[in-house]
């Protein structure tokens, strides 16, 4: 419970915010983090000896985490680690130790990533291709500078951005009106 509270916190930072939720957020960061520190100095207390207490990856997390944000609790000049609160959103992954469902997702989710990562290497060459063939033909062609000075087919980081909005339809009425002038 501890752990979906720090990550229920967390959500509600945003810009421009007043700065009393900022102070509510601040103190409340300091808590979770002092609570945090006390609750692995006794996980090291509990242990027989440090080789137990290291056999456990979550216990190392845990502690790389712990430590990670003390300095921000010392110096003010450390207190802006953002990447650090989100790291510590993955303590969440803990709690599928107690769901055997969410554990299977987990598993079949982990199976499904080589899979999934080779299709879109896949599907980056094709677009790879498809740049190459946009440079040889329609390479200087599109010159209105004034509605999207990067839709182009001038150079491959223009061909890659200008194909990517054509394929995801974002705004792709740009590239067209280029092309028919």
């Amino acid at each position: 419970r501890r752990v979906h509270g720090n990550c229920g916190i967390q959500t509600t930072e945003y810009e421009g915010q007043s700065e009393t939720w900022g102070r509510v957020l601040r103190v409340s960061e300091i808590a979770f983090v002092l609570f945090f520190t006390i609750e692995i100095i006794f996980t090291a207390l509990s242990c027989a000896s440090p080789r137990w207490f290291f056999a456990s990856k979550w216990n190392v997390w845990d502690l790389v985490m712990v430590l990670g944000s003390l300095p921000a609790l010392i110096t003010p000049q450390f207190a802006n680690i953002s990447f650090l609160r989100s790291v510590r959103l993955l303590r969440l992954i803990k709690a599928a130790k107690t769901l055997e469902e969410l554990q299977r997702i987990m598993m079949c989710t982990g199976r499904a990533f080589p899979p999934v990562c080779a299709i879109f290497l896949l599907s980056f060459l094709c677009t790879l291709v498809f740049a190459a063939v946009g440079m040889a033909l329609f390479a200087g062609r599109f010159t209105d500078e004034s509605k999207a000075p990067r839709l182009n087919f001038d150079t491959l980081p223009n061909t890659l951005l200008t194909l990517y909005i054509i394929m995801s339809n974002d705004s792709w009425a740009f590239p067209m009106y280029s092309a028919l002038i």
